[in-house]
């Protein structure tokens, strides 16, 4: 019976996490975008914003739960993307991009 309760409440503290990295059109990593991640259960955001690699991380994430994602530059909003309930993997990769104009760089 323990065993069972041991393994249950293993089961039940389980999250997982997305990365990604942000660039533009060109491929160029963007510092200082602003990446929301919408919990689409509770509509909860969490903003990250990238450094200077274009990197950003959540953790601590629902398996139980889809997420969107979208990075914001500028003002530019980029495209959504989803991280599915569905989607098992531990640690997800989600690249994001926004499109920008270098002109006004």
């Amino acid at each position: 019976m323990a065993l069972v309760l041991c393994v249950g409440v293993l089961a039940a503290q389980q999250t997982r996490a997305v990365r990604g990295t942000v660039k533009d059109q060109r491929e160029q990593v963007l510092a200082g975008a602003v990446v929301q991640i919408q919990n689409t259960a509770t509509l909860n955001i969490r903003s990250y914003v990238t450094q200077k690699d274009g990197i950003y991380y959540f953790g601590d994430l629902s398996p139980n739960v889809s997420y969107q994602l979208r990075a914001t530059y500028r003002g530019i909003l980029g495209p959504i993307k989803t991280l599915s309930k569905f989607d098992s993997r531990t640690l997800a990769t989600i690249n994001l991009t926004t499109h920008i104009d270098r002109r006004s760089r």
